[in-house]
């Protein structure tokens, strides 16, 4: 886990530095295309993960959040808004360089850091952990599921939002899945 570069922008919100490819061999499938465009489609369902099952909020003020693969930062984003005390983690430096961006556009404090769910020992213990389209591409869920659990405090709440394994997105048409680039 590579922790957050200090003079890598100015204000509360700093990019992550850069990880090699070898280290994270998804990062290259998550760099082809526009990840932002997409990411902003379903941005709203991913802020779904800040609220609970009975309609509570899950972050107030000083909750400590993390948020696992978090992409171009929606949801740390939301969550540091709501008084949340931030880090977001994803594989793909490009996505945090625009999940800073944001931030510092929406004048909020979050810690970026450029690392895989496959290892979560490096940014702490948290009030709650949230994952919005994210862990669910684990190719090891039991073990990325101890990573989380391993980042939540004891007593804590884990959220995550997933596609449905027979939704749009579980099972694409084939027409639609000769669009995608090969996988990792």
């Amino acid at each position: 886990m590579a922790d957050v570069d200090p003079t890598a922008a100015a204000g509360p919100t700093r990019a992550a530095p850069a990880l090699p490819d070898e280290e994270h061999p998804a990062s290259a499938f998550w760099r082809r295309g526009d990840y932002a465009v997409v990411g902003d489609w379903y941005a709203e369902a991913s802020r779904d993960v800040l609220v609970a099952a009975d309609g509570e909020p899950l972050v107030t003020p000083g909750t400590r959040l993390l948020d696992v693969a978090c992409g171009t930062g929606s949801v740390a984003i939301a969550a540091a808004r709501a008084g949340a005390e931030v880090v977001g983690v994803d594989v793909t430096p490009e996505m945090l360089a625009v999940a800073t961006e944001r931030a510092l556009a929406a004048g909020v404090e979050c810690r970026f850091v450029a690392g895989s769910f496959e290892d979560l020992s490096g940014v702490g213990v948290h009030d709650v952990v949230t994952s919005a389209f994210g862990v669910m591409f684990a190719d090891d869920p039991v073990a990325v599921a101890a990573q989380v659990a391993g980042a939540t405090a004891p007593g804590g709440t884990v959220s995550v939002a997933a596609w449905h394994g027979d939704g749009a997105f579980g099972r694409p048409p084939r027409a639609l899945l000769d669009l995608f680039p090969a996988p990792p």
